[in-house]
């Protein structure tokens, strides 16, 4: 666990670009995906899937951009 996120297999929940950091630039990449715009990878996609329901979606994007926002303290 690292800052109320989630580490798996060294997929760091929420850091869909892999940078080490949960933002909004992992939204976007969220949102690019679940329209066709642009290709994950399978560790993008765990990472992507906060919401834990197996697709990659604006409600992906909405966690992470609350939780860069601090409305939620984790995206457990």
């Amino acid at each position: 666990t690292q800052n109320g996120t989630v580490d798996v297999a060294n997929v760091l929940l929420g850091d869909v670009n892999g940078d080490g950091y949960i933002d909004s630039a992992d939204a976007m990449l969220c949102l690019r995906y679940s329209v066709g715009l642009k290709e994950l990878t399978k560790e993008q996609k765990r990472a992507a899937n906060v919401n834990h329901d197996s697709f990659v979606d604006a409600g992906d994007a909405i966690k992470i951009l609350r939780y860069d926002a601090k409305l939620i303290g984790s995206l457990n």
